[in-house]
């Protein structure tokens, strides 16, 4: 599973029926929410602030800080992450757990796709 695979870019309709499904959190503090090899039990979307990919020496992969739904698929799938994920304190974030991923997906769930 490639870098690019752990985010997805959900158009304005789904980002507004995940709002509804969930509430949105705003970080306190900043964290490594996501870690390598772990299986996800929620996936993030992102709405405000960064998120930073790391390897396993900690160097910085790629930041993203868009509106992007992270571990997706992963959650889904119930894959293991490659890499770790932290999130930037003040961040803006909805938490999906499986059984919300599940009934968005059931409701034809269809405007995701992986790069803008």
């Amino acid at each position: 599973m490639d870098l690019d695979s752990l985010f997805i870019y959900p158009c304005s309709k789904d980002i507004k029926r995940i709002k509804e499904a969930t509430s949105i959190e705003i970080l306190g503090v900043g964290a490594t929410l996501i870690y390598k090899e772990h299986r996800p039990n929620f996936a993030i979307l992102l709405l405000k602030g960064a998120a930073h990919v790391f390897d396993d020496s900690l160097k910085i992969k790629k930041i993203f800080n868009k509106s992007c739904l992270i571990g997706f698929v992963q959650l889904l799938e119930r894959a293991p992450l490659k890499f770790h994920i932290s999130i930037d304190k003040g961040s803006e974030v909805c938490f999906l757990d499986l059984q919300v991923s599940k009934t968005l997906i059931d409701v034809d769930f269809r405007g995701l796709h992986r790069k803008p």
